[in-house]
């Protein structure tokens, strides 16, 4: 498991628009626009490992999508994303590159390793 303060990364988290047939939803008679309560988000990890030749080697990319209530907005924007990658062994010595990009913001953050064996 590996935690890692990104560099800042702030991510962008627009509110989530109501349908366009909901009540009190833009273009609704009487609204003035509205939003479904919540906020998404979109994150995506990008890995590559390198071994002592700098020989990289892309791993797969995962992706994270998530939504936020309105009332624990401002506690989110304080929180962390944990998430948990599992390297096969024969990468033990080797440097992993971990690239989180905000796919709705467009921030990104890069942070770079070594690959240490599971305690």
């Amino acid at each position: 498991r590996i935690e890692l303060p990104l560099a800042g990364l702030v991510l962008a988290l627009p509110a989530i628009p109501a349908s366009p047939n909901s009540p009190g939803s833009p273009g609704s008679p009487g609204s003035l626009g509205s939003n479904t309560g919540l906020h998404r988000g979109s994150v995506s990890f990008h890995f590559a490992v390198a071994d002592g030749y700098r020989e990289y080697r892309r791993l797969e990319a995962k992706d994270l999508e998530f939504t936020v209530p309105d009332d624990k907005l401002a506690q989110a924007r304080g929180e962390h994303i944990v998430y948990t990658l599992q390297l096969p062994s024969a990468y033990r010595g080797w440097r992993l590159a971990i690239v989180v990009l905000d796919e709705i913001g467009g921030s990104r953050s890069t942070v770079e390793l070594a690959v240490e064996p599971a305690p």
